[in-house]
């Protein structure tokens, strides 16, 4: 079968491609079937198996190419020319995303994927995130789909290569509902291939993950912010944002997938922080929604202001609530930590601000 210019036959290359694709279905179809209690524990789980496998895919396309002797074409022109092209076009592509994304949400947001791995982790986490994205990632994917999908699709023309391998590449992702996004990004990586060759194609892709992971670390953190809620005002931490709410609902998402929402309710009579212990105490174990760890029950003075606070599982997840009675009104703060250790931190940062406004 006739070759283009990375040296091997067209099937032999859509062959690797396809096998490539294999892998990536396997690794999140494997991932999808774990059953892991704790967000936090998923998301950890989820970053070093998309570590490593970047790393298996990485060898064995490395292997390929030498073994091969695969011609893989770097730069058309000089290095530095190709260079020259990638990098601003991956800065200003990555930050029009950031832009886009941050209109959408709202806040600073950069990929939400990675903001969910790097949200609550230490420096670790974010170093392996920012190696799988913005190195790994450019290298791995722009040799299988650039260098040898469409390196050898040359001979069946340039509109050939550049289609099927952003096709290729947007499948890769694995993400149905950004199949348009990812095929569009890989006909942009592919005209930079085809003009100056690999080293434009991954610069421009490692300059554009690297500005969305970047936002995302950014998104994750900074300073803490007063929130109020009826009567009730607290610090909240950094790195949480709010969602949509109604008028007795308001929700705020964190790290590593955690929430938190507050409530209002209305009850017929008032209500004291004893009807509040015994009502979560009769409760404990039970209910589809929410449901109160036996025995975590404990009563807190909120500066003068009696409350109840007790830990509780929310569709399978960790967590905390806290019950403010006053008068007929109920206020709640429920919080899903997922298992985040930094969740967990900024639950008892809420908890030691938390105030109640003097009632009238």
């Amino acid at each position: 079968m006739k070759e283009g210019e990375s040296g091997v036959p067209v099937g032999e290359a859509l062959l690797v491609t396809g096998l490539a694709l294999a892998a990536s279905l396997f690794l999140t179809l494997g991932m999808r079937g774990q059953h892991v209690d704790q967000y936090d524990t998923a998301l950890r789980k989820g970053l070093v198996y998309t570590l490593f496998f970047y790393l298996a895919v990485g060898s064995l396309v490395g292997g390929y190419v030498v073994v091969r002797k695969v011609r893989l074409v770097w730069h058309r022109g000089s290095p530095l020319a190709s260079v020259a092209l990638g990098l601003p076009v991956g800065v200003v592509g990555g930050g029009l995303a950031v832009l886009l994304n941050s209109a959408i949400k709202g806040h600073l947001a950069g990929d939400p994927s990675v903001e969910l791995l790097v949200g609550g982790g230490g420096a670790l986490r974010i170093f392996v995130a920012l190696a799988v994205t913005s190195v790994m990632a450019p290298l791995v994917e722009e040799t299988v789909f650039r260098g040898i999908c469409a390196g050898s699709l040359l001979a069946k023309g340039s509109a050939a290569a550049l289609w099927v391998s952003a096709l290729a590449f947007a499948v890769w992702h694995m993400q149905p509902a950004s199949l348009r996004y990812y095929a569009l990004m890989g006909l942009l990586l592919g005209r930079l291939w085809h003009k100056r060759g690999l080293l434009a194609s991954m610069s421009a892709h490692a300059c554009f993950n690297g500005m969305l992971t970047v936002a995302a670390i950014a998104a994750t953190g900074g300073a803490a912010t007063f929130t109020t809620y009826g009567p009730l005002h607290f610090e909240l931490p950094g790195g949480w944002h709010p969602e949509q709410s109604s008028f007795s609902v308001r929700a705020y998402q964190g790290p590593a997938g955690a929430s938190l929402a507050l409530t209002q309710t209305a009850a017929a009579d008032v209500v004291t922080a004893d009807d509040v212990f015994a009502n979560l105490r009769q409760n404990e174990g039970t209910g589809p929604g929410m449901q109160v760890v036996p025995g975590t029950e404990r009563a807190v003075d909120l500066h003068g202001v009696e409350a109840v606070t007790a830990d509780v599982i929310v569709q399978s997840q960790p967590g905390h609530v806290l019950v403010v009675p006053l008068g007929r009104q109920v206020y709640s703060v429920v919080v899903v930590t997922g298992g985040s250790p930094n969740g967990e931190r900024d639950w008892r940062e809420v908890e030691r601000t938390l105030e109640v406004a003097p009632q009238g």
